[in-house]
C-alpha cells in the first residue's frame, strides 16, 4: 500500500471517531427525557412543525355580551383574533377548546356567543371538539348547540378520534358539576376510557381534558392507575391553571395550555402568556407552537418539542 493511500485511510478513520464521539456527547447532553425544544420569537419561527396540525383553545371564557371587558381582558375579541389567525393558516386536521369555553357559569347565552365565534371554524370545514371545564354546563351546551355533544344519551363529554399518528381521547373532567363542587371524571366514564384504550393498544394515545392532575381531582388515583398500566398513553394535555407548563409523570408527558381568555389573575403572574397553541402530531411525538394574543410577548412563537418517552 502506497504511503498516500495509508495517509487517506487514516484520515478518514480520525473522521469517522470524531463524528462517532461528537454524536455520543450530544446524546449525553440531551438525554430523551430532556429533548424539549425551546425556541423563542424569531429563531422558533424558522423552525418548522412537522406532521398533522391541531389547534388548541383553552379557558376562552367566551361572555353573551360581545364586547365584555375587565381589567383589560376581552375574551370575545382574543377569541376573534386568534381565529383570523388560524383561519390564514392552512387548514389543520381539528380545532379543540380544552373546556371553559363559557364564561363564568356556562348559561345558554353564552354558548350562543360560542356558536357564533365557531362558524367560520366551522364552514371552513375544520371539525370542532369542545370540552367541558368547571365554567361549562354540558345541558346548556346541549340545548343550544346540540351539534357540539357527542353523545347526549351520556351526562359527560368525551370521545375517541383516530388519527393516522396518534388516537386522541377527548375527556370530561367536570362530570356533574354543580357550583364549584369538585372535579371528577366518573366511575362510568373511567370504564369506558379503559375500555376504548384496551381497544387500542398499538398506536400512541393523547388524553385531552381540563383539569390539571392534583389532589382536588377525586378520582385522581383511579383515573392514574390507568393510564399508567397503558404504556399506549403518551401525554396529557389540560388547560384550567391558565399557565403555559410542561411536566413528566411515569414517562408520561403533562402539557398545560395557556389560557386565551385571560392570564392568571395574580398580578406577579402578569407575564404568562395568553394565546393558544397550535400542535403537530408526530410518530414518536408533538410539536407545540405557542402563538400569544401581545404579539410582542417573549415566547410568541415558541416551539416546544416533545417526544415519546415510553
Amino acid at each position: 500500500m502506497s504511503n498516500l493511500k495509508r495517509i487517506r485511510q487514516r484520515l478518514i478513520t480520525v473522521t469517522v471517531s470524531v463524528l462517532f464521539i461528537c454524536a455520543a456527547a450530544c446524546a449525553l447532553t440531551h438525554p430523551a427525557r430532556a429533548q424539549d425544544e425551546q425556541a423563542q420569537g424569531g429563531h422558533a419561527q424558522a423552525r418548522q412543525m412537522r406532521g398533522e396540525k391541531w389547534v388548541l383553545f383553552s379557558d376562552v371564557h367566551l361572555f353573551a355580551e360581545y364586547d365584555w371587558k375587565d381589567n383589560g381582558h376581552a375574551p370575545n375579541h382574543n377569541f376573534a383574533q386568534a381565529r383570523t389567525a388560524v383561519l390564514a393558516e392552512d387548514k389543520p386536521a381539528g380545532f379543540v377548546i380544552t373546556g371553559d369555553a363559557a364564561s363564568f357559569s356556562g348559561t345558554q347565552d353564552d354558548y350562543r356567543m360560542v356558536v357564533t365565534q365557531l362558524e367560520p371554524i366551522t364552514a371552513a370545514g375544520i371539525p370542532v371538539y369542545v370540552l367541558m371545564g368547571n365554567h361549562d354546563r354540558l345541558e346548556n351546551l346541549n340545548a343550544v348547540a346540540p351539534h357540539l355533544v357527542f353523545d347526549s344519551s351520556r351526562n359527560w363529554q368525551a370521545t375517541v378520534v383516530e388519527r393516522p399518528y396518534a388516537n386522541l381521547f377527548m375527556l370530561d373532567s367536570y362530570v356533574d358539576v354543580v357550583g364549584n363542587s369538585p372535579p371528577k371524571f366518573g366511575k362510568e366514564q373511567l370504564e369506558w376510557l379503559a375500555a376504548e384504550l384496551d381497544k387500542r393498544r398499538y398506536k400512541p394515545a393523547i388524553l385531552i381534558s381540563h383539569f390539571n392532575l392534583s389532589s382536588q381531582l377525586l378520582d385522581y388515583d383511579e383515573f392514574w392507575e390507568i393510564v399508567k398500566s397503558r404504556p399506549q398513553v403518551k401525554a396529557y394535555i389540560h388547560g384550567h391553571t391558565h399557565m403555559y407548563t410542561q411536566d413528566v409523570k411515569d414517562d408520561v408527558h403533562l402539557v398545560c395550555l395557556p389560557a386565551l381568555g385571560w392570564g392568571p389573575w395574580l398580578a406577579a403572574r402578569s407575564t404568562v402568556p395568553v394565546g393558544w397553541t397550535v400542535a403537530a402530531l408526530r410518530k414518536n411525538g408533538i410539536d407545540f407552537r405557542l402563538h400569544t394574543v401581545n404579539i410582542e410577548h417573549e415566547l410568541n412563537g415558541n416551539l416546544r418539542r416533545i417526544y415519546w418517552l415510553r
